[in-house]
């Protein structure tokens, strides 16, 4: 495929500018760029779902003009969104061929053919799921491997993901890029790859391409670059990974310890839950950055899930400010300070039809009410606009509905929204999740900002070099239990904390 001065405008927005753009037979090419830089705009108008306004596209050497999705389909192109597609109520044969179900029969449906079709298809790829079982029942990687195997039963010959692994942890991510890799290698397929893991890009990637403000500022061989020059490129200034995180950002400087005594900001006791977790203790104090990681299903996304009371504990005891306390909803957990930012954001955190405005004021609105329950239009639109600014938002006004804006900004509202409820103890569940190192450094600098504040931060996190760089102390799980809680101060390195994840 190649394309030459694809233009595409939005109102107030020049969302591509003369793009160009080559992606050979057989290879993985990555697309990265600052949120709302215009990868996903671009793959969207080779995917038939925008229109461009100028420009040309070649397929096979043949001009080619993509008029919708099921167009493109035709032709061998196929993609893949960050956002589930998966109908969770059906098998997952039965969305392995959901475009293509009237084949196996019209009036009943031929299941053992359907079945068949689909293990055959997880065979090819040594893939290794019931085809009978609900796909709701499955883990996120499952489930877009799922996503992986309709796409290419379809046999396309370019395959485009949208930042597919946003929202998996690092054994989930590894089955897809299995699964991928298996694609290219047996079907020569072609794969544009979107991703602000700049690890995925170097370790996954055969060449690289960087957008910037509507523009390609950079296509290279992922061997003749490195992450620095390509960040450097996506920003327009220099940018190192090692300065993202606030112990590096500040070099020289010792961690504190906790003084004696000093009663925290919160504390678990003994907390237990059946099937999730088993006798966890710990504590938060405040200005402190507790980092909570582990291998998937080791228990942190319940513990979160328990002191954001959107689930309970079998036992155990959970205190604030020294005091026992009783959490028994979201909104309980709000009224005593505990605010959580998600971690999928557009199922949890966003009412993406609504405006940035409406989701950033979400929690706050009894605040906001007048007499007779109505809403004071002007101080929403205040706070609105402060956090707006504040959090450098992406998007012509605070009006602007959330579905329009890119993932990383989309973040930036939920970040947003947690701000303005001015809550004491903060519960980020992956909080640069999907998000590019531009956006990752303001997170990071709001967090810097929070402790500074004698705020508490529980920060759960798959990225390694996040959790080190990021936290004060890091709880490690593995298997429902607490494996180790580092002091203040202590050093450990990747390999360290995976050994005590394994261990």
């Amino acid at each position: 495929m190649k394309t030459e001065g694809i233009t595409k405008q939005f109102p107030g927005t020049l969302a591509l500018d003369n793009v160009a753009f080559t992606l050979h037979r057989g290879e993985l090419h990555g697309l990265v760029g600052e949120n709302g830089a215009g990868k996903s705009t671009f793959v969207k108008i080779l995917s038939g779902v925008y229109q461009k306004d100028a420009g040309k596209i070649w397929l096979n050497g043949q001009h080619f003009n993509p008029r919708n999705i099921l167009h493109c389909s035709q032709n061998g192109i196929s993609i893949i969104y960050q956002e589930s597609a998966i109908v969770p109520d059906l098998t997952v044969a039965e969305n392995i061929f959901l475009n293509e179900l009237t084949s196996y029969g019209r009036l009943y449906l031929r299941w053992g053919n359907l079945n068949t079709g689909a293990k055959k298809w997880m065979a090819e790829l040594g893939v290794h799921i019931d085809p009978k079982v609900r796909a709701g029942t499955l883990h996120a990687g499952q489930q877009k491997v799922v996503e992986l195997i309709k796409a290419v039963s379809t046999n396309p010959i370019i395959l485009i993901l949208d930042e597919i692994t946003a929202n998996l942890d690092a054994e989930e991510e590894d089955l897809v890029f299995r699964t991928v890799r298996k694609f290219i290698d047996q079907k020569a397929v072609s794969v544009i790859y979107i991703s602000h893991r700049m690890r995925e890009i170097f370790n996954q990637c055969q060449q690289v391409t960087v957008f910037k403000d509507g523009r390609v500022v950079g296509q290279k061989k992922v061997c003749d670059t490195s992450m620095d020059e390509v960040s450097s490129l996506m920003v327009g200034r220099e940018l190192k990974e090692k300065g993202y995180y606030r112990k590096e950002q500040q070099p020289g400087k010792e961690d504190k310890p906790l003084e004696a005594g000093n009663t925290p900001a919160l504390e678990v006791r003994g907390l237990t839950r059946e099937g999730s977790y088993k006798n966890i203790s710990f504590e938060v104090h405040r200005g402190e950055i507790l980092g909570i990681g582990g291998l998937s299903d080791a228990g942190q996304q319940d513990i979160a899930a328990t002191l954001y009371g959107d689930m309970r504990a079998d036992s155990g005891k959970i205190f604030l400010n020294g005091n026992e306390t009783q959490i028994r909803s979201p909104s309980e957990a709000l009224a005593n300070g505990i605010g959580f930012l998600p971690r999928n954001r557009d199922q949890e955190g966003l009412i993406l039809v609504h405006a940035i405005s409406n989701n950033i004021c979400l929690p706050i609105l009894n605040q906001l009410s007048l007499l007779g329950g109505t809403i004071n239009f002007n101080l929403k639109k205040k706070i609105s606009e402060k956090y707006f600014q504040r959090l450098n938002i992406k998007a012509p006004h605070i009006e602007t509905p959330c579905i329009s804006l890119s993932g990383g900004n989309r973040q930036k509202v939920v970040f947003a929204k947690l701000i303005a409820s001015e809550v004491g103890t903060m519960i980020l569940n992956h909080p640069t999740m999907g998000v590019d190192v531009g956006a990752k450094q303001e997170f990071y600098a709001l967090m810097e900002e929070f402790t500074k504040r004698r705020l508490s931060i529980i920060m759960i996190s798959d990225e390694l070099p996040e959790l080190i760089g990021m936290s004060d102390r890091i709880v490690i799980m593995r298997s429902g239990q607490i494996a180790h809680i580092t002091n203040p101060g202590e050093q450990l390195k990747e390999e360290q904390l995976v050994r005590y994840m394994l261990k």
